[in-house]
């Protein structure tokens, strides 16, 4: 259900495992005189505590390699289905989690030179390449010197270089929420594309990348195994693109 196995030449990768995505919370309102104004209105009872569901229950079916996309409207509850995910596969399968956004640490040292060893010049500059950091000025500046948007491009080269770099015994998985939302639909579309490439290029049994955007029209440009369809409420879909056999 849940397994991390070894192939027979000694890579490590990522076997199957299910996941239970499944999310409620409780919900109460404190009785303020404009909440009551607002209650009364709408024909609410704001002293009763109820039980609000995000994520219906059902079942993921995950394995390494996959490129997993979930989209839907804004407040739907795709940030809740990333964590459920990272949570369990860092908790209960050992993964290392990598998450675009929350990575840190880099001071005022040029982007080229904030890769630390195991990568030559040429795929670091290739890499920031991918990411839409091409222009030889932008690899000369530093972090904090970025835009938002150029930000999240030079984390998301970084994954890519650590990608490059996986040693037989490390076995990851990326979250990248918000995925290219700061960019122009062009270079969103780019940037994409180029990410998928190179996991076909390197065919990483050790990796599994989850993103979300509601920007559907990054399904064609990264061409994902996993489609996850988040609607409000708790409506939600799964749709294996590469036709997996469930067990």
């Amino acid at each position: 259900m849940k397994q991390v196995g070894e192939q027979s030449n000694g890579k490590s990768l990522v076997k199957s495992f299910r996941i239970c995505l499944e999310k409620s919370y409780a919900s109460g309102v404190r009785g303020s005189r404009s909440v009551q104004a607002v209650a009364n209105m709408f024909g609410l009872g704001v002293d009763e505590s109820r039980e609000v569901s995000v994520v219906g229950k059902c079942e993921l079916v995950l394995r390494g390699g996959d490129l997993v996309f979930v989209t839907g409207p804004s407040g739907g509850g795709k940030s809740t289905i990333l964590d459920l995910i990272s949570d369990y596969a860092e908790g209960e399968v050992g993964l290392e989690v990598l998450k675009l956004g929350e990575m840190r640490g880099w001071g005022d040292e040029p982007l080229v030179d904030c890769f630390g060893e195991g990568l030559s010049l040429k795929e670091v500059m290739s890499v920031l390449s991918a990411a839409g950091l091409a222009d030889a000025f932008v690899m000369l500046r530093s972090y904090g010197e970025l835009s938002e948007g150029q930000r999240f491009r030079f984390q998301l080269a970084l994954v890519m270089g650590q990608i490059l770099r996986l040693s037989s015994d490390q076995k990851i998985i990326v979250i990248a929420d918000e995925f290219c939302s700061l960019l122009d639909r062009q270079t969103a579309g780019g940037v994409a594309r180029n990410f998928r490439r190179l996991m076909n290029r390197l065919g990483h049994d050790q990796l599994i990348f989850v993103c979300a955007s509601a920007h559907d029209d990054l399904l064609e440009h990264l061409g994902p195994s996993v489609l996850i369809d988040k609607g409000l409420g708790d409506a939600l879909e799964i749709v294996y693109l590469d036709q997996r056999l469930e067990k």
